[in-house]
């Protein structure tokens, strides 16, 4: 009689609790906290043909909410604003080292950074320690140094059905008959573009100047094709292709960074997109598309922050977390261009992040985009696919005028924009829609 009253209690307590489903990164749902995501991720980017496990590369799911620490809580959280065990330092001495070491950390990976000198180290926590502990570990160690959390980083993208607009003329983006650019010179221009993994042989990139390579910690399985052709057909794609590029005569450097975490999601971490700004600094490239958002990280903002002293020129997605959620990051950093999306009727993307750092608006709702895998292209909205409308805008001033500091760029832009919604500047919609009425003439000038 007992063992059966304990049956059943069992079965009903399997019939109110969720079944322990254990996700392919190895974190059981117990372990999950309740949090929103870092970035609602690329809903856009599947039918890409990529299969197979995750391989456990990313230690976990865990992560801090969006502009807090974990505040001692367990190293778990369902946004997967970071890797669960590891952090990231740079200035980290060897005798430092050696002493983290003896106390149980141990190196993962490690690279030489011209943006945060000396060496950039990935060190796996022992589990006594909670990240924030970690952290303050190290520093202990060495104050020079710089520690955070190994955080993620995802698009800034979302598919949709409807139909595409017409977003060149929505910027009055200066077109010649034919759809040629009227003023083609950008060619001696390099744009830098961080994202996921280019399709090099899709019919709007054949016979375009695009260098790709890859810079992604090793296990990890390749990123997805689709988020990152798109943009990169977006920003330099051949005019005579399914999906036009704004400046198809442009050299582009493509840094596929991301890779597949065990829920399928594109995302990347802290590590690989400091290692990335710094190969496109080193290849003297001052001109930055940042087509994804994360949560706030010291060493991302030095980086972001060593670079624009540098003069180098980033124009960044605030997101799509919605209205109501924190800054992302890089595009909430002083010096960031930060861009919004609106659609066909000037209104803002329904998902994009609002708040006082957005500096422009720009077309992001059923952009037409490159299709990977396919000759064709699609309808795609996300402020993803509203950055390269002002990262190409900024590459006409900086044809003009090739000294031209990060801040004149972006007053420039400011200066130019139509104001939208509320007068004046508005954490909404920033200074207004990018408008590119008149850099053309000025760009078809310089030789």
């Amino acid at each position: 009689m007992m063992l059966r009253l304990l049956l059943q209690a069992a079965a009903l307590v399997a019939l109110i609790l969720p079944p322990a489903i254990t996700p392919a990164d190895g974190v059981p749902w117990f372990a999950l906290g309740s949090s929103a995501w870092a970035d609602d991720g690329d809903g856009g980017d599947g039918g890409d043909g990529e299969g197979g496990d995750d391989g456990g590369d990313d230690g976990g799911d865990g992560g801090a909410a969006a502009g807090s620490s974990d505040g001692g809580q367990a190293r778990t959280n369902r946004r997967g604003d970071s890797a669960l065990d590891e952090i990231v330092a740079a200035r980290v001495t060897p005798a430092q080292l050696a002493a983290l070491v003896r106390q149980g950390f141990s190196v993962t990976a490690r690279r030489n950074s011209t943006l945060l000198p000396t060496v950039t180290v990935k060190l796996r926590v022992p589990l006594r320690l909670t990240l924030d502990e970690a952290i303050v570990e190290v520093e202990r160690l060495n104050p020079t140094s710089v520690a955070d959390r190994n955080h993620h980083y995802r698009a800034s993208a979302d598919a949709c059905d409807g139909p595409h607009c017409e977003a060149r003329a929505l910027i009055g983006w200066p077109l010649a008959k034919g759809g040629a650019l009227a003023c083609a010179r950008p060619a001696r221009l390099t744009i830098g573009l961080i994202d996921t993994r280019v399709q090099l042989d899709h019919p709007a990139l054949a016979g375009r100047a695009v260098e790709t390579f890859t810079v992604r910690s090793d296990g990890r399985r390749p990123s997805n094709a689709a988020h990152g052709t798109a943009v990169a057909a977006l920003l330099v794609g051949s005019l005579e292709s399914a999906a036009p590029g704004l400046l198809p005569q442009a050299r582009l450097v493509a840094i596929d960074a991301f890779y597949r975490g065990g829920l399928a999601d594109e995302r990347m971490d802290l590590f690989d997109l400091v290692t990335a700004i710094d190969e496109l600094i080193r290849r003297n490239v001052r001109l930055i598309n940042f087509s994804f958002a994360g949560p706030p990280n010291k060493l991302l903002e030095r980086s972001v922050s060593a670079a624009v002293r540098r003069g180098v020129v980033m124009v960044a997605a605030v997101g799509n977390a919605g209205a109501l959620a924190e800054p992302r990051y890089p595009a909430a950093y002083p010096g960031v261009i930060a861009v919004t999306a609106v659609d066909a009727q000037r209104n803002v993307y329904r998902r994009a992040v609002q708040g006082e750092h957005v500096t422009l608006a720009a077309p992001g709702v059923d952009v037409w985009v490159a299709r990977a895998n396919s000759p064709g292209g699609w309808a795609q909205s996300g402020t993803s696919y509203a950055v390269p409308f002002v990262t190409a805008a900024a590459a006409l001033l900086l044809v003009r005028a090739p000294g031209t500091s990060p801040a004149a760029v972006r007053n420039a832009l400011q200066r130019g924009a139509r104001d939208l919604g509320t007068p004046g500047v508005d954490p909404v919609f920033g200074h207004g829609l990018v408008r590119t009425d008149g850099l053309c003439a000025g760009a078809a000038r310089v030789r």
